[in-house]
């Protein structure tokens, strides 16, 4: 909440969150209500264990059934140990909204000076998609989670680290950048005009493929991607041929020297083990070669594949954006 805010607006703001406080309570079980409270002890042990990145899911899950200011605080702290400096500014503020709607003042004013700590460390992330936006079902996303049209061009405060953003249109190539945030830095992402989309045929404007699940990236055509799985297929087959003949010719040998002398005279079953070894041996070799040339057929087709790279610079900044084909 800013300082600056009107008294007559906080006050709506209170009846407001103290309503929806007493409605999300009144939900919550007395089942609900202990699991929380355990989730809660485990997580602040946890806490003081050193150990926030296995208490922070216990108190997004106790907040989850037993919402509560107290909880919010801890999730708060919990986040800022693990650098997610965005996620702990969120949680305060939220908390001292709550704290507010429920009269609890010195929680409130405690949750606001931990915001106000954080709030010059936050990386901010933008996303221009103006070059893109008049693109009929355009589809942007952060991580995963869909980005409104009103958010593009914010500044928006995200957890230092990477980042990745996607974008689909109807019949449009998909686009895909990643960008590493750090702690008080801004970054912007340009998503450009997509280019109509190529089926196999060479026809543009087909059918846009649409958005992939969210931990997947988006795909495009690529003739050459069978020829690269069957020389790494090859080559993994042939290099494990060459091991195994090679492990056989070394037995026969072992077992050829059970039908040898000391001056190497050996009966007819030794010398059979002994040419069986050097035939083995000689197998094996040649398909280690050919495992070794199509390992290199298949590195060459893979870095020779198309990628496009560039640099968006920014006065907060530059990223580095990119479509890989």
């Amino acid at each position: 909440m800013k300082a600056g805010a009107h008294p007559r607006r906080l006050g709506r703001l209170a009846v407001l969150g103290a309503a929806l406080l007493v409605a999300r309570a009144g939900a919550a079980t007395p089942a609900s209500r202990a699991a929380a409270e355990a989730l809660f002890d485990d997580a602040r042990a946890l806490l003081k264990a050193g150990r926030p990145a296995e208490a922070c899911p216990k108190l997004e899950e106790s907040q989850r059934l037993d919402p509560g200011v107290g909880t919010l605080l801890h999730l708060g702290e919990c986040y800022a140990r693990l650098g997610r400096t965005a996620s702990a500014w969120a949680a305060f503020r939220d908390a001292e909204s709550a704290a507010l709607a429920a009269g609890q003042v010195e929680r409130g004013e405690l949750a606001r000076a931990r915001a106000g700590e954080l709030h010059d460390r936050l990386a901010h992330l933008v996303i221009d998609a103006e070059a893109a936006a008049g693109l009929a079902g355009l589809d942007v996303r952060r991580d995963g989670e869909r980005v409104g049209r009103a958010s593009f061009g914010a500044r928006v405060p995200v957890d230092p680290g990477r980042h990745v953003i996607e974008a689909w249109a109807d019949g449009r190539e998909p686009f895909r950048a990643s960008v590493e945030v750090g702690e008080g830095q801004a970054l912007s992402v340009t998503i450009p005009s997509l280019a109509p989309l190529v089926d196999h045929a060479g026809a543009t404007g087909a059918a846009s493929p649409g958005p992939l699940a969210p931990s997947a990236p988006p795909r495009s055509s690529d003739a050459r991607a069978p020829w690269l799985i069957g020389l790494a297929g090859g080559s993994a087959v042939a290099v494990a041929a060459g091991a195994y003949l090679g492990l056989s010719a070394r037995s026969a040998w072992q077992r050829s020297r059970s039908g040898c002398d000391e001056r190497n005279a050996c009966d007819p079953s030794g010398l059979e083990e002994i040419d069986r070894a050097r035939s083995r041996a000689r197998w094996s070799t040649v398909s280690f070669g050919a495992g070794l040339a199509l390992g290199g057929a298949a590195l060459a087709l893979h870095l020779t594949r198309r990628r496009e790279l560039s640099v968006v610079a920014h006065p907060g900044g530059a990223a580095l954006v990119g479509r890989f084909r």
